[in-house]
């Protein structure tokens, strides 16, 4: 039979409750769009910083890919997150997750961006109040950092999952990640464009696959989860294709789509070996600290990294200032978590959960 080595895989599951690999996936996703930004659209594609790192952009332009790794991730992680949780403490999780440190680095965005911005990096205060709350692309109003866009659209998927959760249908997950798969598909063939904004279609294969991946991890592969991965690579790879593409007109350069095609197939095979728990030494290793870096690095690098180039371009070695600002942005991220957002999120879980309770107990008087 075909699936016959599909067993093979199936007697290495193991008991491991930490996925360590999927910090360093996190972590690589991260550092992949650092670079992009830093070492191609910066200088090369939008003008927003004077720094020429053009030595790393023939490869740096394909970094934006590692935000169709975080959607994969999203998707493995947050299943895993809704498994068996309620609609409460769903919740609860997401806002404890996002809020801590994204609020901290949208104040250091605006506050650097206000007295050292400049003309490009203009913002108000009524802007950045706004921002505050992760809702500003549904006001109409600009994000602080462009990066912030990803936010959106993570946010329009742990809706769709809160709705699953609030159904009770997790158990089912497996046959709503198929109907999704077909709407997403049917909504592009039919050019449903309302359906394409409810369901995210045009990233909704990276989520799909990263809920199957984690139905692999958890109960082991069968030949249905095998085929809706494969069919979900088979519709994100010649979609990124197209992305890229477009990409390419707007920045002025050229994408090779057997490049491309690689670097997704590549985020598959690894999500596989780690849904196999097939990954070898790596899943032995402890990567939760470089984990715990990739939000607040994530949220925080663009713009300020930006500003921070214009001010130092020309006063220093351009090498030293480009490796530099990648480690400086390191350590800060590194002490937001630490010092920040571990605290706060602490405060906001114990705050939540307090409101959560008492308002059962004003609603349910015994």
């Amino acid at each position: 039979m075909p699936f016959i080595i599909l067993s093979i895989f199936n007697k290495n599951m193991s008991t491991q409750s930490r996925i360590n690999e999927i910090d360093l996936l996190r972590f690589c996703a991260a550092i992949m769009v650092v670079i992009f930004h830093f070492a191609f659209r910066g200088y090369a594609a939008d003008n927003m910083t004077q720094l020429d790192y053009s030595i790393l952009a023939p490869a740096a332009k394909y970094g934006f890919l590692g935000v169709q790794l975080f959607f994969m991730i999203s998707g493995f992680v947050i299943m895993m997150t809704a498994d068996g949780s309620s609609a409460k403490k769903f919740i609860i999780s997401r806002a404890i997750r996002l809020y801590p440190a994204f609020w901290i680095c949208c104040s250091i965005t605006f506050l650097v961006s206000l007295f050292l911005g400049g003309d490009i990096y203009h913002v108000t205060i009524e802007q950045y109040l706004i921002n505050m709350t992760m809702l500003s692309q549904y006001f109409g109003i600009a994000s602080v950092d462009g990066s912030y866009w990803s936010l959106f659209i993570e946010i329009q998927f742990y809706a769709l999952m809160l709705i699953v959760i609030l159904l009770r249908k997790t158990n089912k997950i497996e046959n709503i990640a198929l109907g999704w798969l077909i709407i997403t598909i049917a909504a592009k063939a039919l050019s449903l464009f309302s359906l394409r904004e409810i369901f995210i279609t045009e990233h909704s294969a990276f989520f799909i696959s990263g809920i199957v991946f984690y139905l692999v991890w958890k109960g082991g592969i069968t030949k249905k989860r095998m085929l809706l991965i494969l069919a979900s690579m088979c519709w994100a790879i010649p979609r990124t294709i197209k992305s890229a593409h477009g990409l390419g007109l707007s920045y002025h350069t050229a994408y090779d789509p057997i490049v491309v095609s690689m670097i997704i197939l590549l985020f598959f095979i690894a999500m596989f070996l780690v849904s196999t728990r097939n990954t070898g030494v790596f899943k032995n290793i402890s990567w939760t600290m470089l984990g715990a870096l990739t939000y607040p690095l994530y949220l925080l690098h663009q713009n300020v990294g930006f500003i921070i180039f214009n001010h130092l371009y020309g006063k220093a070695n351009v090498h030293l200032v480009f490796w530099s600002v990648i480690i400086a942005m390191l350590v800060i991220s590194y002490c937001i978590h630490r010092f920040v957002e571990i605290p706060l999120a602490k405060w906001m879980k114990c705050k939540l959960r307090r409101d959560f309770v008492s308002s059962e107990i004003q609603r349910n008087p015994s």
